[in-house]
């Protein structure tokens, strides 16, 4: 069976394929999918062996019985070296939206691939366990992978463009497992301080208490505050916040809730949500809704 065939038995198990999309490329296949589920699908399917890079909007349950399970509200990235096992994954879909972007090499594809990156990835996941998923992918790099690409390309450039989308999903994946993977060697009270900060924020995301206010509550000054989040989370606590108000709006969109009462929740007005959320995914929440 080739590889185009074994990923669409797949995706037709699960009842996506009406709007499956599969490209070959040089690093494989990449495949896409996006529609809104009218009904609940639950299905079983073993995957072909290989490597599956695989990120989505959606809700959904997966167990192996050898790999392991993950569950996803909303956003998905996942990472698979599945080998000879004949068990199948046991995977149920909620209703809404079921967005995916993946790309699947065979082992050989793999082992003549010529890419550094993909050998890495296979090479972690072979050391560190074969099945890894995490559901805080940068939301707005899965959206624009799961977009459809524009069908103004067409031909040559728009193999080339899927060519640059398996890509940025091979980066995204190898960053991820990268990161995860490095020891943490900031010290322990500084750590213990940007997490109890981050767990005020999102305990409190629709009105979020100004840097004074969270630095009285975590003990320190708002300068030390500030450093300590940077370096324990690479990003400002600003930004944090807008990101986390925003991806929280974005699950519960998919979950099916209005634009209005999903801006309010986050603590948005809906005319400075719709334009925030433009910003940060690159399509406003009325388009979610549509897929």
């Amino acid at each position: 069976m080739s590889a185009d065939a074994a990923i669409r038995a797949v995706v037709e198990d699960a009842g996506l394929a009406r709007t499956l999309e599969t490209v070959p490329l040089r690093h494989g296949l990449l495949h896409q999918s996006a529609q809104v589920l009218d009904a609940a699908q639950e299905y079983s399917a073993p995957l072909p062996p290989g490597l599956h890079l695989s990120c989505g909007i959606a809700r959904l349950r997966s167990r192996h019985p050898r790999l392991g399970s993950f569950a996803f509200d909303g956003l998905g990235l996942t990472a698979i070296l599945y080998r000879d096992e004949a068990e199948p994954f046991e995977t149920r879909i909620d209703k809404g939206p079921a967005l995916s972007c993946g790309i699947y090499l065979t082992p050989q594809q793999l082992a003549d691939s010529g890419s550094g990156g993909l050998e890495e990835i296979a090479g972690r996941l072979a050391a560190g366990g074969r099945l890894r998923a995490t559901d805080r992918p940068p939301a707005e790099v899965v959206a624009g992978l799961c977009r459809p690409i524009d069908p103004w390309f067409q031909g040559a450039a728009r193999s080339l463009a899927m060519e640059a989308r398996a890509l940025e999903l091979a980066a995204m994946a190898l960053n991820w497992l990268s990161l995860s993977a490095q020891p943490d060697a900031r010290p322990a009270l500084l750590t213990r301080r940007a997490e109890r900060a981050r767990e005020i924020l999102e305990a409190n995301l629709a009105a979020p208490p100004d840097l004074a206010r969270l630095a009285r509550e975590v003990g320190v000054n708002v300068r030390s505050l500030t450093q300590a989040f940077r370096e324990t989370f690479d990003v400002s606590i600003a930004a944090y916040v807008t990101r986390r108000r925003l991806e929280t709006a974005h699950t519960l969109l998919v979950r099916g809730q209005g634009v209005a009462a999903a801006a309010e929740a986050v603590g948005y007005t809906p005319a400075h949500f719709s334009t925030a959320f433009l910003r940060h995914f690159g399509y406003r929440p009325v388009d979610l809704r549509r897929h």
